[in-house]
């Protein structure tokens, strides 16, 4: 039949390399998604999505996010993930210690990432500074003031809840906060990551990379890794 044979034709064409790097171009970027699924999933069952909203901002408002974002027209992307373990199982610390320990496992393990590379590549004036590497991280003590790779600013840290937040920004518009707390009952332990970001110029979503929904799916992949890295260093068996 002409039709197959010039298909035939057509790949004796081809020489054995070049179809094999024909092949790993499709076949490596299609084998890196079904595994980010599935990690997706399996990190799925170990937290909770607590919080995923867009519109005014109605919960506690970090330090450095203005009153305009809790106007009735302001759209802030807002998302917040959890996990719960029995108190009983964590180690004998005070909230300080639990915290900066927590944080330092977390945010050292962020620097491992891409976007920790990237944000390292964006800020190389800050290098001088204590947190932009994964050592350096893990050296903190997360005081107001200090950096994470050059992009995270720590601006409000109270012990006495169990809460640090970092602040960002980039170009004009985008802004963001990130709280990280960790509360207990007595009873049961709650570690969580709450994302929150606004257009500081406009408040609408059409610049805010979060508004992406493949920046999205990536964001929350890390949200709940890290909150898995942060409680394992606090010898969860999670």
């Amino acid at each position: 039949m002409p039709a197959i044979d010039h298909y035939t034709g057509c790949l004796k064409a081809l020489n054995r390399p070049a179809v094999f790097v024909a092949v790993g171009l499709i076949a490596v970027p299609a084998a890196g998604m079904l595994y980010l699924r599935h990690l997706h999933k399996k990190l799925s069952k170990k937290t909770i999505h607590a919080l995923g909203e867009t519109g005014p901002y109605r919960h506690q408002r970090p330090v450095n996010m203005p009153a305009r974002a809790s106007a009735s027209d302001a759209l802030v992307i807002t998302d917040c993930f959890q996990i719960r373990v029995p108190t009983k199982v964590l180690p004998p610390l005070g909230m300080r210690d639990m915290l900066t320990t927590y944080l330092r496992a977390s945010l050292s393990g962020f620097a491992r990432l891409p976007q920790g590379y990237i944000f390292q590549l964006q800020n190389k004036d800050k290098q001088h500074t204590q947190g932009f590497t994964r050592n350096g991280i893990q050296t903190l003590d997360f005081q107001v003031g200090d950096l994470i790779l050059g992009m995270y600013e720590v601006i409000r840290r109270d012990d006495a809840v169990g809460q640090v937040e970092l602040g960002f920004g980039q170009g004009n518009h985008v802004r963001g906060a990130m709280i990280l707390s960790i509360q207990s009952d007595g009873f049961e332990t709650t570690f969580s990551t709450q994302s929150i970001m606004w257009d500081a110029v406009d408040f609408t979503t059409k610049r805010l990379p979060l508004a992406n929904r493949v920046v999205r799916y990536w964001h929350e992949l890390t949200a709940m890794w890290l909150l898995v890295v942060g409680t394992r260093a606090l010898g969860v068996n999670i």
